[in-house]
């Protein structure tokens, strides 16, 4: 086990965020976390659809995820790429987050016991870290919310985030 906690994203942050703009602008990140992704959200899922290169990411950690060592219970609820989520939060400390826009890999995670994070409550966070600029963060509402659809009282929550002052 790794002695930090991660902060584990899936594709579809990791989409959302790119299309948001969001992702370019994450700029720095509490140090105690380690923001990671598995090789095969990155390799399988995401890079091969967006013309991205992974050194524009430095804050990003692309790793392969332990799949050997997750015992699945519910087969085929998930793919293997979600499961390498799961993997790599469990190979880090207690307190990691998997963060994702998918009710099935939230669902998941959390009935293992790892802590899970919609994509719009950790954009907000991030935000409020100074992590993305608060006009990054209000333009990108928008794309972000025509990539997950999610609900209008999501979308006015982003709108009213702030960052503290």
């Amino acid at each position: 086990m790794k002695t930090k906690p991660a902060i584990v994203l899936d594709n579809s942050v990791l989409s959302a965020y790119l299309n948001s703009g969001w992702l370019s602008q994450v700029q720095s990140w509490d140090d105690t976390f380690q923001l990671v992704t598995s090789d095969r959200i990155w390799c399988g899922e995401f890079e091969p659809f967006h013309n991205v290169d992974s050194r524009e990411f430095s804050w990003l950690s692309i790793e392969k995820a332990p799949l050997d060592q997750v015992a699945t219970n519910s087969i085929g609820a998930l793919s293997v790429e979600d499961w390498s989520c799961i993997a790599l939060a469990e190979n880090y400390t207690d307190d990691s987050v998997v963060v994702t826009n998918d009710r099935k890999l939230r669902q998941v995670a959390d009935d293992r016991g790892l802590a899970g994070e919609w994509g719009a409550r950790f954009a907000i966070r991030t935000m409020k870290r100074c992590a993305i600029s608060e006009q990054a963060f209000q333009q990108g509402i928008g794309p972000f919310e025509d990539d997950t659809g999610i609900g209008k009282a999501v979308v006015e929550d982003l709108k009213q985030a702030e960052k503290p002052r």
